[in-house]
């Protein structure tokens, strides 16, 4: 795995708890509304999709290198934008609260936004720097 893709997720699991167990209860004991509130409340949506596309496009890329599929010539830049809509179709099914494998789900149009955000800059980031070796 690349060195960049292990920071990603590093930083992801720092942001995730920053988030959960100091940002988040400041803002909401001393600001209390707006933007800010609303960004501490999504930002874990945004994350969930980073980390899930990267995931997914790993996995999709290990599955093209293992089996002898048709998508064996697929481009990475293909598998990536896959990998995209996959977790895409995940991510806001759960939104909408069509399935609950992610567990106990609000509905919050700025987490569907979020989400959305975290899939378009996951794809340019995998799809600049490329996955594999």
């Amino acid at each position: 795995m690349k060195a960049y893709i292990r920071i990603i997720i590093i930083g992801v699991i720092i942001s995730l708890a920053v988030n959960r167990f100091l940002f988040r209860p400041w803002v909401v004991e001393n600001i209390g509304g707006g933007f800010l509130l609303v960004f501490v409340n999504s930002f874990p949506n945004f994350l969930e999709a980073v980390i899930g596309t990267i995931l997914v496009a790993l996995l999709l890329l290990q599955c093209r290198q293992q089996f002898n599929l048709p998508s064996k010539n697929m481009k990475n830049a293909s598998v990536y934008l896959l990998a995209s809509v996959i977790t895409g179709i995940y991510v806001v099914l759960q939104e909408l609260k069509i399935h609950n494998l992610g567990g106990e789900n609000i509905y919050d149009p700025y987490d569907v936004v979020a989400s959305l955000v975290g899939l378009v800059v996951a794809n340019i980031v995998i799809t600049r720097y490329d996955l594999t070796d």
